[in-house]
């Protein structure tokens, strides 16, 4: 029998007793900070979250990981308060480090943010793959979700579309803003050849066909916009002042080219949404036009590039 002396009694301790004791294992998975280990009724070994405490998940070590337990935690208030990210932080403001101004974290404004970042220094869309960028997230804000590479690039072509269409709609919305610049777009109106006589639609962000409705009356206007600018300085001051431009006419070939996308969505919407006779049986048909068309953009270099 080995025995240790204890240097502060003088006692020996029988290392024999404690043979056939099991030994513990701290839990290496850092989740395992927030939770905490119990056997419920029927003898099965289950966790609860430390903060949420009615939730329960299975833990047994053979048979189940830490996944939903990092799932909790991406989901569970109490504990994002804790962190931070569920309460509002005083932080120095963007361009200003004199000046503090209140913060949260917020999913989808941290998302924008990393579209800008992509755009502005021109990063390749698989930067948000990448190994060192997973690593930085992780230790900077553990809390935002990295989307792929996919979403990423779909999130980019977005942004880029709404820019190009917020230069027509400021134009549209500037003038409609005050009855005596509708005067003088109509009076302008009747000097020039245009292509319509409907007025200026104001888009709307609720109603599904209210951005090609705007752009479809607008593209007709391009004479009588350019006429506009030459005519009253004001326009191009305030549409600058938004950190816009006034359309140039490449910006119109896009509008149009972009309503010629559009007008299949329109014309669907406006079949199925019938009300006075049946819609049924156009349902499969306008979405399988659809689904070509969406087929056919994708490889349609002049529409890829709108």
């Amino acid at each position: 029998m080995l025995e240790i002396i204890n240097l502060e009694e003088n006692e020996p301790i029988d290392l024999e007793e404690n043979e056939n004791l099991p030994r513990k294992y701290k839990e290496r998975a850092p989740c395992w900070d927030e939770f905490e280990k119990f056997t419920d009724n029927d003898g099965a070994l289950r966790s609860k979250c430390n903060h949420y405490g009615r939730g329960q998940y299975k833990c047994a070590k053979k048979d189940y990981g830490t996944i939903n337990l990092n799932n909790h935690l991406k989901k569970c208030k109490p504990y994002l308060a804790k962190l931070g990210g569920g309460q509002t932080q005083l932080a120095f403001e963007h361009g200003d480090q004199n000046k503090l101004t209140s913060w949260r974290f917020d999913q989808k404004d941290t998302r924008k943010a990393l579209d800008h970042m992509i755009v502005v220094d021109e990063l390749p869309f698989s930067f948000v793959e990448g190994a060192g960028f997973k690593y930085y997230n992780n230790i900077s804000q553990p809390l935002f979700k990295i989307p792929c590479r996919s979403t990423t690039t779909l999130d980019i072509y977005q942004l880029f579309d709404e820019e190009k269409v917020k230069i027509v709609r400021c134009a549209c919305r500037w003038i409609r803003q005050a009855p005596s610049r509708i005067d003088k777009f109509k009076k302008f109106s009747n000097l020039v050849t245009n292509n319509t006589t409907k007025q200026l639609n104001r888009y709307v962000s609720t109603r599904w066909n209210s951005i090609y409705q705007m752009l479809e009356i607008a593209q007709a206007y391009e004479k009588t916009f350019e006429r506009y600018d030459l005519e009253e300085s004001e326009f191009r001051t305030e549409i600058e002042k938004a950190g816009l431009r006034v359309p140039m006419s490449s910006d119109w070939k896009r509008v149009r080219e972009l309503c010629h996308f559009l007008k299949p969505f329109f014309e669907g919407t406006l079949r199925v949404s019938g009300t006075l006779y049946v819609t049924s049986n156009m349902v499969f048909e306008d979405i399988f036009t659809i689904r070509t068309i969406l087929e056919d953009a994708i490889t349609d270099i002049d529409l890829c590039d709108i």
